[in-house]
C-alpha cells in the first residue's frame, strides 16, 4: 500500500486524532502530509530506521506548535531541527530523543533556551545524543531556572568520569536526574 495513500485516509477521516506512533517509518511527502494535516496531535512517537531529517522536524516543529509529548528514536536530525523543536513546540511536556547525534557546543545556552521556550516542559531525556561529560555540565546550567522541569535524563551518552552525575544533580537540586554511563 502507498504511504502517501494511507496518510491522506489519516487526515480524511481521523482529523481529531490526537495520537500517534510510527515504528519503523521513512520520511517523506507522507510524513509531511501527516503532520501538516494533523493538526490536533498532542502526542506523536517517532522510531526511523531511515532516518527523520532536519527537514521533516522543521516541518513537525512549525505545524505541531500545540504538540505535548514528542519522542524521537533512532533519527537522524542534528542541532538545527532540535532548535526548531524548542523554538516552535511551547507546549511540549515531555521531550524524548534517543540514539541522536546531538553533540556539539552551547549546551549552556540549549538549557537556557529550553527553559525559556519550553516552559511546561516537565520530562527531558536526552539518551545517546553523543553528550559528553562537559556539555552535561553546561546542560545542567542551563536548566537550573527551568520553573517545571522533573525530570532529566542524559544516559547512555559520553559521560565517562567521575562526579558528572553528582555535578548535574548538584546544579538540578529539585529534578530526578539519570546519568547512566554506557
Amino acid at each position: 500500500m502507498d504511504e502517501c495513500w494511507m496518510a491522506e485516509l489519516l487526515v480524511k477521516y481521523l482529523p481529531h486524532l490526537q495520537g500517534l506512533k510510527l515504528f519503523p517509518y521513512e520520511s517523506g511527502p507522507a510524513f509531511e502530509l501527516i503532520v501538516r494535516g494533523l493538526k490536533y496531535l498532542t502526542s506523536i512517537n517517532i522510531m526511523s530506521s531511515k532516518g527523520i531529517q532536519d527537514k521533516q522536524v522543521i516541518a513537525m516543529a512549525e505545524s505541531l506548535p500545540n504538540l505535548r509529548e514528542l519522542t524521537l528514536e533512532f533519527t537522524s536530525f542534528r542541532r538545527l531541527g532540535f532548535s526548531s523543536i524548542i523554538n516552535n513546540m511551547p507546549m511540549l511536556t515531555l521531550l524524548k530523543v534517543y540514539q541522536n547525534n546531538l553533540g556539539g557546543t552551547d549546551w549552556k545556552e540549549t538549557g537556557e533556551l529550553i527553559s525559556r521556550q519550553l516552559p511546561l516542559l516537565n520530562i527531558l531525556e536526552l539518551k545517546k545524543v553523543m553528550l559528553v561529560k562537559e556539555t552535561a555540565i553546561e546542560l545542567a546550567e542551563g536548566l537550573a531556572y527551568h520553573p517545571k522541569l522533573k525530570s532529566l535524563d542524559i544516559s547512555w551518552n559520553e559521560l565517562k568520569g567521575t562526579g558528572t552525575s553528582e555535578r548535574v544533580t548538584s546544579l538540578l537540586p529539585r529534578v530526578n536526574v539519570q546519568c547512566l554511563d554506557n
